[in-house]
């Protein structure tokens, strides 16, 4: 792969780390907006309401993989590779297989955010080609400069903790029925 190829991988893996942050943020909130739709609409259907958090966890895992995959691209590290491979994968399974069976019948996309989520998934791929390919002049982490391992090792940390609080803080704001559906 060329110098420029490699370095606009390193500059696309720097945007998807740091939006991984941002689409984070953005499942926390949705997940706080369902609580508060839940609490005001009285008790939720469990169906729709277990829909709901399984967006919510999903989009957070895979923005968390995503985000991994971009900082380890960004840093140089062969580790891209797989985590971009494995984000792929992830977004491909949630459009073709947990989606459709598991969250659609009980809480209906928005169309024009599916399109733009599948849209997101073929750019997405077509770099996690690219990452696969420039795997090789990709460095193993005791030879990459003390810097990047340390900007690597950091923004491991800062963006796992963020999905964790992010996540912690949005279970502690569902609904929770006091008795199962099954004990009437």
């Amino acid at each position: 792969m060329s110098d420029l190829v490699l370095m606009l991988m390193r500059l696309a893996g720097a945007f998807y780390f740091a939006t991984a942050f941002l689409v984070v943020r953005a499942a926390a909130q949705a997940g706080l907006m369902d609580a508060v739709l839940g609490a005001l609409s009285g008790a939720p259907d469990r169906r729709e309401a277990r829909a709901q958090e399984l967006r919510r966890w999903w989009l957070t895992l895979g923005a968390v993989l995503t985000g991994l995959g971009g900082l380890s691209a960004a840093g140089g590290w062969a580790a891209a590779a797989p985590l971009f491979l494995a984000s792929a994968l992830g977004q491909w399974t949630w459009l073709l297989v947990v989606a459709p069976r598991l969250v659609d019948p009980f809480d209906a996309p928005d169309p024009a955010g599916r399109r733009s989520t599948r849209n997101a998934a073929i750019g997405h791929t077509a770099l996690t080609l690219v990452v696969l390919l420039s795997a090789p002049q990709l460095g193993v982490w005791s030879k990459l400069p003390i810097l990047s391992q340390a900007a690597v090792g950091v923004g491991w940390v800062a963006l796992t903790a963020y999905a964790l609080r992010a996540l912690w803080r949005g279970r502690l704001g569902h609904w929770t029925p006091a008795h199962s559906e099954d004990e009437d």
